[in-house]
């Protein structure tokens, strides 16, 4: 009689033992499964934040980088530009201006740099949806989105023009792809490798031309310049 009180009472823990055993994979299961849709979705949701892919259902929270204002484009391309230069330096010279300079506004600017642009990247692939220079005290804001079949790069930053050796080159202050801020390092290697220009080494020049100051006003920069004989 023990020993089948002794076979009852195994049988009755083996059958208490199996459904906590399967409750307890059950539950594993479940965490990790649920951990691996918080990694993918999270991935997602990063993904999506840059702008560069559109994620079903994730990209409607995506917000590009919003402009102070919309600038619109003067049609003008960067020998025009040249050109426009000479004749307001002319016209400021003869006048007997002391010292001599000129005024530049955003519209403009932004014509001439989407002209640049558009040559630069048109080879590419890249097509230009948005591009735009707004001038504001501060520096120079610069907004693209671009789009190369279902790549986007919308990239804003924010420049200041500094005068040196006689040129101008551009400091960055502040980078942004989609929402996301970028160290000016990075987001300066990035933007050079689809715009093909190095921003934050690019000095622009004017021949004989030495530049000697630069004032930021909203929408304009105002140049001072002297001339080499």
């Amino acid at each position: 009689m023990p020993e089948i009180e002794n076979k009852m009472e195994t049988q009755n823990a083996d059958q208490t033992l199996k459904p906590k055993v399967g409750k307890n994979a059950l539950t594993v299961f479940l965490i990790f499964l649920t951990s691996i849709l918080i990694v993918i979705f999270s991935i997602s949701f990063a993904i999506a934040k840059t702008g560069v892919f559109v994620v079903p259902f994730i990209s409607r929270w995506y917000h590009p980088p919003v402009v102070s204002h919309v600038v619109a484009p003067k049609k003008i391309d960067a020998e025009g530009l040249r050109v426009l230069v000479g004749e307001r330096l002319l016209r400021s010279i003869e006048a007997g201006e002391r010292p001599t300079h000129f005024v530049l506004n955003e519209k403009e600017l932004t014509g001439a740099m989407r002209s640049e642009i558009d040559n630069v990247i048109r080879q590419t692939g890249w097509d230009v949806r948005v591009l735009q220079v707004a001038i504001q005290p501060d520096g120079l804001e610069f907004t693209s989105q671009l789009q190369r079949g279902e790549v986007h790069f919308d990239f804003q930053g924010l420049f200041v023009p500094v005068v040196e050796n006689g040129g101008l080159r551009f400091r960055i202050d502040s980078i942004h792809i989609g929402e996301y801020p970028i160290h000016p390092i990075i987001g300066k290697r990035i933007a050079g490798a689809v715009f093909s220009r190095d921003f934050g080494t690019w000095v622009f020049r004017l021949g004989t031309i030495s530049f000697t100051d630069v004032q930021l006003n909203e929408g304009t920069v105002d140049l001072t310049i002297q001339v080499s004989q």
